[in-house]
C-alpha cells in the first residue's frame, strides 16, 4: 500500500487535509466519504508542507498557463461537438501541446482513460492543473451526456477569467510603473546627489533645517549600510510571501484587501460575480447545491469569502434555502439577494444567477476603466510630496550657502 495526501470537506465545510494509506485514489476516496468528507484533492505522496506551498511549488511544481488550459479546453469542445471519439480527441489535442508541460498531462490523462477511467477522474488526479469547478463540470457533462456543451462552458468561464486578469494587469501596469520609477530615482538622488551636497554643507558649517538632516541621515544610510538596506528589503519580501502563505495571514491580507479604499468594492465585485458564475453553472449541470457551494467558496480566491461561502453551504444542508443564508453571511449585496430569492421561487436560480454575474462583470470592467482616473491623482500627491520634501531639504540650504557666500 502507499501513502496518498488527501484535501477535503468534513461535514462542517471546513477544509482539512492529511495523508492515509490505501492501496490506491479510489480506496482513499471510498473512505474519506465514508467518514463523511467530500475529497478535494488525492495525490501519491506526503503534500505540501503547510505554509511552505508557494516555496514548494517554485522548488518542484509548474504551472499552466490559462491561455494554454483555456486552448485544450476549446478544442476539446469543438472536437467533442463534432462526434470525434473522446480518447481520439484526446490524443490529438496532446499532439498540439506534446513539448510543453501541459502535454505531459494530457499524456498521462490519456493513459487514464484507456484504462478505464473517466475524464472527470483523469483530471482529478492533476489538481495543480484542473480545479475542482473543472472536474464536477467534465462529471456533470459526463453524466448527463452534454460533455461537449460543460467544455464549451468551462473555456468561456476560464477566457472570462483570463480576460478579467489582464484587464486588472493593465489597469495596475501604469501606476506600478510609476512607483517603481519614482522608487528608483529617490534611491538614485539618495545615493549620488545628496552626498555632494553633504560635503558642499559641510565646509560651510551653516544651520541646516529639519528636512535637510533628515535627507542626509537616509543618504548616509543608503551610502554606508546598503548591505543591510538590502538584506532588509529582501527580508520584508520573504515574510510579507510567508505570511500570506499560512492560513492566518492569507485570512488578514484578504481581510485588508476587502477594505481597502477604491480597489475593497471592485474586489468584492469579482468574487460575486465568480461565486454566481460558478454556482449557476455547477447548478445548470446537476450538481448538488452544497457541493457546488464548496467548490465555489474552494475557487473564489479570497478566505473570507470563502468562509462566507462556507457558511452558506452549512446553512443550506439545515433547510435554510440560499438566500436567507446569503443574507445572513452579510457579504453578498442586495441585488445579488433579491436575484436569488426570486430564482428559489420561479426555479430559474441558474439562470438568474448567471445574469447577475453578466451585470458584475459589467461593472467591474467600469470600474477597472474609472480605476486609472482615480489612481493618478494620488500618483500625483506622491510625486509631488517627494519633490516638496528634495526642494525643502537641498533648495532651502543652498539659498542660505549662496547668501553666505554673497556676504
Amino acid at each position: 500500500m502507499a501513502e496518498y495526501f488527501y484535501r477535503a470537506f468534513d461535514p462542517s465545510g471546513q477544509t482539512k487535509q492529511g495523508t492515509m494509506e490505501a492501496e490506491g485514489v479510489d480506496a482513499v476516496a471510498k473512505k474519506l466519504k465514508q467518514l463523511g468528507y467530500m475529497p478535494l484533492t488525492i495525490k501519491e505522496g506526503k503534500g505540501k508542507i503547510p505554509g511552505f506551498g508557494a516555496a514548494q511549488r517554485f522548488i518542484i511544481g509548474r504551472r499552466v498557463p490559462h491561455s494554454d488550459l483555456n486552448a485544450v479546453t476549446r478544442q476539446l469542445a469543438t472536437l467533442q461537438r463534432t462526434g470525434i471519439p473522446l480518447l481520439v480527441s484526446l490524443r490529438a489535442v496532446k499532439e498540439e501541446m506534446e513539448a510543453s508541460y501541459l502535454g505531459s498531462i494530457l499524456t498521462k490523462i490519456c493513459q487514464a482513460v484507456e484504462e478505464g477511467k473517466s475524464l472527470s477522474e483523469s483530471l482529478a488526479q492533476h489538481p495543480e492543473v484542473f480545479n475542482q469547478v473543472y472536474v464536477q463540470m467534465v462529471r456533470a457533462g459526463e453524466t448527463a451526456g452534454i460533455l461537449d456543451q460543460m467544455l464549451d462552458r468551462l473555456a468561456q468561464l476560464g477566457e472570462h477569467d483570463e480576460e478579467t486578469s489582464s484587464q486588472i494587469r493593465s489597469a495596475m501596469q501604469y501606476p506600478l510603473i510609476v512607483l517603481v520609477t519614482i522608487s528608483l530615482v529617490f534611491v538614485f538622488i539618495m545615493t549620488f546627489v545628496i552626498p555632494r551636497f553633504s560635503d558642499l554643507f559641510g565646509r560651510f558649517h551653516t544651520a541646516l533645517p529639519l528636512a535637510t538632516r533628515v535627507l542626509l541621515g537616509i543618504s548616509a544610510v543608503f551610502q554606508h549600510h546598503w548591505t543591510a538596506v538590502l538584506l532588509t528589503v529582501v527580508s520584508l519580501i520573504i515574510g510579507v510571501r510567508w505570511f500570506s502563505s499560512v492560513p492566518f495571514g492569507r485570512r488578514r491580507i484578504d481581510r485588508w484587501v476587502l477594505k481597502t479604499p477604491v480597489f475593497g468594492s471592485l474586489f468584492q465585485k469579482i468574487y460575486w460575480s465568480r461565486f454566481a458564475q460558478i454556482v449557476g453553472l455547477l447548478s445548470q449541470g446537476g450538481v448538488p447545491i452544497v457541493e457546488t457551494l464548496h467548490v465555489a467558496a474552494e475557487v473564489t480566491g479570497n478566505r473570507c469569502a470563502a468562509d462566507a461561502i462556507h457558511g452558506v453551504a452549512r446553512g443550506v444542508s439545515e433547510g435554510k434555502g440560499l438566500s436567507e443564508p446569503m443574507r445572513d453571511s452579510k457579504f453578498f449585496p442586495p441585488t445579488l439577494l433579491h436575484m436569488v430569492k426570486v430564482g428559489e421561487e420561479s426555479g430559474r436560480m441558474d439562470e438568474l444567477l448567471l445574469r447577475a454575474s453578466q451585470h458584475y462583470d459589467t461593472q467591474v470592467a467600469y470600474g477597472l476603466k474609472r480605476l486609472g482616473v482615480l489612481v493618478e491623482p494620488l500618483l500625483l500627491a506622491v510625486l509631488g510630496a517627494m519633490v516638496l520634501v528634495l526642494a525643502l531639504g537641498v533648495f532651502i540650504p543652498m539659498w542660505n550657502v549662496i547668501y553666505l557666500f554673497r556676504r
